[in-house]
């Protein structure tokens, strides 16, 4: 088992990284539930309420692969190390 560096121990490590993958599953559920919708005729009737519960039985057991969660925390890790901006100077 590897150690954590001090920025993964970080609580900002592990909030964002939660927040990426959430957007990241929920994203790949969107749109394959409008893929499996379709764009035909009856796909027009389809209320925003029918649509919600049409992608959660759809899409249910969909999961991040473990290469999304590398990509993931080495995204989030690239942004805990940025150097903070400093202020923003305005001309005089």
């Amino acid at each position: 088992m590897k150690n954590k560096s001090p920025i993964e121990e970080s609580p900002q490590y592990s909030e964002l990284k939660a927040r990426f993958s959430r957007f990241l599953l929920d994203f790949r559920k969107e749109n394959l539930a409008k893929q499996l919708a379709g764009e035909d005729e009856s796909s027009d009737d389809i209320t925003l309420g029918d649509f919600q519960s049409f992608k959660a039985r759809m899409t249910e057991g969909l999961e991040l692969t473990e290469y999304d969660l590398d990509r993931i925390h080495h995204r989030v890790v690239t942004v805990l190390c940025r150097p903070q901006a400093g202020p923003v100077q305005q001309d005089e």
